[in-house]
């Protein structure tokens, strides 16, 4: 049976622009000072995100794959087929402008900041850009000690397995029909997925070689996937278990977040919790596609707004906490690490990410546009 999906132009779902703010948060508290140390509520609840937030990159993950691929099968029932060299050319266009202009940017302000080694500072540098440039990044920082990372590129690694995502699925893609075969393809790569990282985790006792690693951190691009795969053709029975996917996915995430080993204890439960986190994304997504309450808050439009910046806040959230640390601190001796963070980190994140998209990605998105055959952005 072959994939089935209207012939629209048209795919954009304000909803996800507020997933996407949910996910960019999630990783800037995970990045943030802690909070002084408290009993109170709030301090054990912000500290628990904090230790878990990495994990808004798999929500990410989860929304890129499945607006990839959905996008990829409007593309194929408009046109009849899926011209892989313009979907290419799409996804280089918005993500390799400022991709590319980051890396320029870090290579100039890295000594000044001090951001490099005493020794070997320009091989630590000409490494960082040599594999991130080549977009293998999360491979060189698997393999190679966190004090060879430059730290405002750490981010970057995530962006290096979309990369190689979108060549494999693109191309699967375009040669792939029957949604028989995208299962099995999609089922068997979840169990190499989870061996693999049970398997590097028996053996190295490293989490970074399973997280790093885009063969053991394929679950949440696998399960958004399919979640495209089953809305596009059980869309009706999907939306009417909404409310049952909302209440899964808090109570699955929230299970994990209270009970599991954080990811740095490199305990073995890492092997399922990972795919499990995966599984709880993937239902809060299927739960944000048609639940009208939930849609409303996603939907915000200050929400929205927020969500269509994370890309460029997410590259360059690292660098506006250094400068923030290395030239606000001694001015504002009166506030807290933590409270610089929120307060004077965020919002420039914030501005570095406006002015980027105005100033200089939005040509470019302008391009991909007039490439694109699906209309995926707001009016």
């Amino acid at each position: 049976m072959a994939v089935e999906i209207s012939p629209s132009k048209n795919f954009y779902l304000p909803a996800l622009d507020g997933l996407r703010a949910l996910a960019f948060l999630l990783v800037f508290i995970h990045h943030s000072p802690p909070l002084n140390e408290s009993a109170n509520a709030f301090s054990k609840i912000y500290t628990c995100i904090s230790a878990w937030g990495w994990c808004g990159v798999d929500l990410f993950f989860v929304l890129s794959a499945f607006l990839i691929t959905t996008i990829l099968f409007k593309e194929r029932a408009l046109n009849g087929q899926i011209s892989l060299k313009k979907f290419l050319y799409r996804r280089a266009l918005r993500i390799w402008p400022l991709f590319y202009a980051f890396l320029t940017v870090g290579a100039l302000i890295a000594r000044p900041l001090n951001l490099l080694p005493q020794h070997d500072g320009f091989e630590v540098l000409a490494t960082n850009l040599a594999f991130l440039g080549m977009f293998v990044g999360n491979f060189s920082m698997m393999c190679l000690k966190a004090s060879a990372t430059i730290v405002i590129f750490q981010p970057l690694w995530s962006l290096c397995i979309e990369e190689q995502f979108y060549l494999i699925w693109g191309t699967v893609n375009s040669k792939v029909r029957s949604t028989r075969v995208y299962l099995i393809i999609i089922g068997m790569a979840l169990v190499i997925c989870v061996s693999l990282r049970w398997f590097l985790l028996l053996t190295t006792h490293d989490y970074r070689f399973s997280y790093l690693n885009t063969f053991s951190h394929l679950d949440p691009i696998l399960l958004g996937a399919l979640v495209a795969i089953l809305w596009t053709n059980h869309k009706g029975a999907l939306a009417k278990l909404s409310l049952f996917f909302l209440v899964a996915a808090v109570v699955l995430i929230s299970a994990i977040w209270a009970f599991c080993p954080l990811i740095n204890s490199n305990d073995i439960s890492i092997t399922w919790y990972m795919l499990a986190l995966a599984l709880g994304f993937a239902m809060l997504l299927l739960a944000a596609l048609a639940l009208p309450f939930l849609q409303k808050i996603l939907s915000l439009p200050l929400v929205g707004a927020f969500g269509r910046l994370t890309y460029g806040m997410y590259v360059m959230h690292v660098l506006a906490m250094i400068l923030v640390e290395t030239f606000l601190a001694s001015a504002t001796p009166m506030l807290s690490p933590w409270l610089r963070h929120w307060l004077l980190a965020l919002p420039l994140t914030i501005s570095l990410a406006i002015f980027s998209w105005h100033f200089f990605e939005k040509p470019f998105y302008a391009l991909k546009a007039k490439l694109g055959v699906i209309h995926s952005g707001p009016g």
